[in-house]
């Protein structure tokens, strides 16, 4: 599919200039989060979340499956973009993905209209495709370790099979 799902809480009557722009702006994303899809394998949700009460997800889900809520704009992770300076890649600590598929990471960054933040756009990360693509280790006491800016554990990879626990610190 083409086009990525858009869902928010407002009244179409009541949007301003501003809003529509802001809305076409998130729906022309599209192209580029199709685009980051293909080149990035362990990547599973790209979106833009706005403070105008509404996100564009990609790929498209029905929203009877996965709508907007204001939780989205209320979580640590949009919490720290908001916070940081404009143009900072803002990573989140691993967390259980709501759809049951496994420990993920998410990096968004703000979006911004005349300095003033707007919304984010985050990418959602599964921890274990990351893992599964990296190269296999074939020599005993070697292994691959992904550390986050804290230096915890995002994934890790050796001979054995052996694992190490996601937010461990290193």
């Amino acid at each position: 599919t083409i086009s990525g799902n858009i869902t928010g809480i407002g009244n179409i009557d009541r949007f301003t200039e501003q809003m529509n722009q802001e809305l076409a702006m998130a729906n022309a994303l599209t192209p580029a989060f199709i685009t980051a899809q293909k080149s990035v394998g362990f990547a599973r949700w790209y979106y833009y979340v706005s403070l105008n009460r509404f996100v564009n997800l990609y790929p498209w889900i029905g929203r009877h499956s996965w709508q907007y809520s204001d939780r989205m704009l209320n979580n640590v992770h949009i919490n720290k973009i908001r916070a940081a300076k404009k143009g900072v890649i803002t990573w989140s600590a691993p967390y259980k993905d709501s759809a049951g598929t496994g420990l993920n990471t998410s990096l968004g960054i703000g979006v911004y209209w005349q300095q003033a933040f707007k919304g984010a756009i985050v990418i959602d990360i599964s921890l274990t495709k990351m893992e599964e693509a990296l190269p296999d280790v074939d020599k005993p006491g070697l292994a691959y370790v992904l550390l986050n800016r804290d230096n915890k554990v995002l994934a890790y990879k050796n001979s054995t099979k052996n694992r190490v626990s996601i937010n461990t610190q290193w």
